[in-house]
């Protein structure tokens, strides 16, 4: 989720699924503590428009920040506010979850609603599939609670919160709660089921409310924003409608919650830096490949002499 500041000083906060955007390595950074950890900044696939604005933020005075789980369980006060401060040096701030509520959320993601927004019904069908687990729900808007308290207290009323993926579908509506003139942006990199499909997850009308209190939704495909539309009428009797301005809208509790469609951005520069080393490699593939063929040759032409 991102949230711009419209003040002199301008920040933008990220929190991206469920991750944050950096690997862990064994160093010794942070001796002192039980395990060892290490920043290594890289870019992602998903925010390469984000990095940009991160690596510019010098000449264009814009701050990007990222909120996620920083992929270790601590307890201790102590713990936490030494991954805090060194991970603010990576414009990144920790959440720190409980761990059993942490890994039944998890189980909630995976387990229904992954299967269920790429239209895969297979658990539906296993005859030893378990009920809906409440409990996973449960943990699931806890978790999201978590989050939302995190950047709640990391950010301002007047920032933009960019929410990604279905791992923080309720994330739009607990911040909302929390601060009401808060700008939320919601996108999702999955499909977006079919009406049917969709009609199988138990709190369907609570998932779609929580989405529809973010000011944009967006979508991959138009394939995938229709499905949104027809699953959104068929639920709540929500209809859709197109804005003076061109852009698609639905009317949700007297405000207009826009629609778009709109791929991942990509880099131009670093798809120019792929292109070239894709050269690169093909060179050595034809390199290694010749040498293979040439000493398949001398092999036969041995095998040849001895008889």
């Amino acid at each position: 989720m991102c949230c711009v500041s419209l003040s002199t000083h301008i920040s933008i906060h990220c929190a991206h699924t469920h991750t944050q955007p950096w690997r862990e390595e064994k160093c010794d950074l942070i001796p002192k503590l039980k395990f060892d950890i290490s920043i290594q900044n890289f870019k992602t696939d998903t925010l390469p428009s984000l990095h940009h604005f991160r690596r510019a933020r010098s000449s264009v005075g814009l701050r990007v920040l990222y909120v996620g789980w920083p992929g270790v369980h601590v307890t201790s006060e102590y713990e936490k506010r030494q991954i805090a401060d060194l991970l603010i040096q990576y414009d990144c701030i920790p959440v720190f979850p409980p761990k059993r509520e942490f890994d039944n959320y998890l189980l909630f993601c995976q387990n229904m609603l992954w299967p269920i927004f790429h239209d895969v019904m297979t658990f539906l069908t296993n005859p030893d599939a378990k009920p809906f687990n409440e409990d996973d729900w449960a943990c699931y808007q806890r978790i999201n609670t978590v989050y939302a308290d995190v950047v709640i207290r990391t950010s301002h009323q007047s920032d933009l919160f960019w929410v990604h993926d279905y791992h923080l579908l309720l994330l739009p509506q607990y911040l909302t709660r929390k601060v009401r003139t808060a700008n939320v942006g919601l996108f999702i990199h999955t499909p977006f089921p079919s009406h049917d499909i969709f009609k199988c997850l138990p709190v369907r009308k609570e998932v779609l409310r929580a989405m529809l209190c973010a000011d944009l939704v967006g979508f991959q495909l138009f394939e995938h924003a229709r499905k949104f539309f027809v699953t959104l009428k068929r639920i709540l009797y929500l209809e859709h409608q197109m804005l003076p301005n061109g852009q698609i809208a639905v009317d949700y509790g007297g405000r207009n919650v826009i629609v778009k469609v709109s791929h991942v951005c990509l880099s131009f520069d670093e798809v120019v830096d792929a292109a070239k080393k894709m050269k690169e490699i093909q060179q050595e593939l034809i390199q290694d490949m010749m040498k293979q063929q040439q000493s398949k040759k001398l092999k036969i032409l041995f095998i040849f002499k001895r008889k």
